[in-house]
C-alpha cells in the first residue's frame, strides 16, 4: 500500500484515491504471478523428481502436474511416497554418467512441464510481469 501511495503522490496527484487503488490492483497481480511462478516451479522439480526415480527432500502433494508426454495424479498416498523417496536416498549411484543423465532428464521435464503451465521461460517470470506492466499501462515506466 506505500508502495501505491508513494507512486501516486509522485505521478498522479490530481487523481490520487483512484492511482492508489489502481496501483494497488497492479502490485497485487504482480505479487499473485511471482507466488504462482514459484509454486508451479516447485511443482516441476518434484514432479521431474519424481518421473526420474530420484530423491526428494520433500514428499509429494496431491496435485496433478501434467506435461506433454505424461501426467501424475495426487491419487498416491502421500506417506507411502516419503517413504519410497527416503528409502532411495540410502542407495548410492556410483555411477556418474547415468547421474548427469537423470539430472539432464529432469530438467527437461521441469522446463516442459513449466511451459505446459503457460510459462515462457521456465526460469523467469519476467515476461508476464511485462505483459501485466503493459495490461496496466506501466510499460513506458
Amino acid at each position: 500500500m506505500k508502495n501505491a501511495q508513494d507512486y501516486c503522490l509522485e505521478h498522479d496527484r490530481d487523481q490520487f484515491k483512484d492511482c492508489v487503488r489502481y496501483r494497488k490492483d497492479y502490485l497485487t497481480e504482480k505479487q499473485k504471478v511471482i507466488a504462482k511462478f514459484k509454486s508451479n516451479t516447485k511443482r516441476c522439480e518434484e514432479y521431474a523428481i519424481y518421473k526420474t526415480g530420484g530423491t526428494s527432500n520433500q514428499c509429494s502433494n496431491n496435485d496433478i502436474v501434467k506435461t506433454a508426454t505424461a501426467s501424475v495424479s495426487g491419487n498416491v498416498n502421500s506417506q507411502q511416497s516419503c517413504n519410497m523417496q527416503s528409502n532411495r536416498g540410502n542407495q548410492s549411484n556410483s555411477n556418474s554418467v547415468h547421474q548427469i543423465r537423470t539430472d539432464m532428464k529432469k530438467g527437461d521435464l521441469a522446463k516442459q512441464c513449466m511451459k505446459d503451465f503457460g510459462w515462457k521461460s521456465d526460469r523467469s517470470y519476467r515476461f508476464e510481469l511485462k505483459a501485466l506492466k503493459q495490461k496496466f499501462g506501466y510499460a513506458d515506466l
